[in-house]
C-alpha cells in the first residue's frame, strides 16, 4: 500500500458517504487553477476537500526479519501508519456568514469526524482481511484546525474558509 492509495481510498470513501453540505472530495488537488465550484453543488454554499497524506511509517513488529541464510522465514507484522489531513474549503454567497459558518464546522467537519468514529476501516470491515484497521483513533485522534473566513478580492463577493482535519490511518500486514 503506497500514500497515494490512502488518499483515493479515504476520498472514494468520503463521496460515498453523502455528508451533507460536502460537494466533492478530490484525491489530490485536481489542478493547477483550483477548485471549480461551478461545477459542484447547487445553491449558496459549496464545498469541495482535498486528501493528502502527510507522513506515513513502515514498522516492523514481532519475530525477526527474514533472512534465508540463516534459515528465518520473517513471521511478522508491519505496522503502516498514515498521516492523514483532509483540506475543505468552503465557499459561500450566502448572507449570513454565521450560517455559512455553522454548515462547515458542524454539519460539514462534524459529519466527517461523526463518519470516521462511526467507521474507522473507513469501509472496510465487510472484507475478510480489512485494509485499514483503524483511523482517527490512538493518541493523535482527530484534529481540527479553522481558518478565519475571507472574501478574495478578485472573487465575485463570495465567503471562503479553510477547515483542516488530521487523523492517522493504521493497517497491519503480515511481513
Amino acid at each position: 500500500m503506497d500514500a497515494y492509495t490512502v488518499q483515493a481510498d479515504v476520498a472514494t470513501w468520503l463521496n460515498a458517504g453523502a455528508i451533507s453540505g460536502l460537494d466533492k472530495v478530490w484525491p489530490a488537488q485536481p489542478n493547477a487553477i483550483g477548485l471549480n465550484f461551478a461545477d459542484y453543488g447547487t445553491g449558496t454554499m459549496r464545498c469541495q476537500a482535498l486528501v493528502c497524506v502527510e507522513a506515513d511509517s513502515n514498522i516492523r513488529r514481532s519475530t525477526p526479519a527474514a533472512n534465508p541464510a540463516a534459515g528465518l522465514l520473517g513471521k511478522g507484522y508491519r505496522l503502516l501508519r498514515y498521516g492523514v489531513r483532509i483540506d475543505f474549503c468552503h465557499w459561500s454567497v450566502e448572507p449570513d456568514w454565521t450560517a455559512a459558518d455553522q454548515a462547515l464546522k458542524k454539519a460539514i467537519v462534524g459529519g466527517v469526524r461523526d463518519r470516521i468514529h462511526a467507521d474507522p476501516t473507513l469501509g472496510t470491515s465487510a472484507a475478510a482481511d480489512p485494509l485499514f484497521n483503524s483511523a482517527g483513533e490512538g493518541r493523535r485522534g482527530i484534529q481540527v484546525q479553522y481558518e478565519d473566513p475571507f472574501v478574495r478580492e478578485t472573487s465575485d463577493g463570495a465567503r471562503e474558509q479553510w477547515a483542516y482535519l488530521s487523523f492517522d490511518v493504521l493497517a497491519w500486514i503480515q511481513a
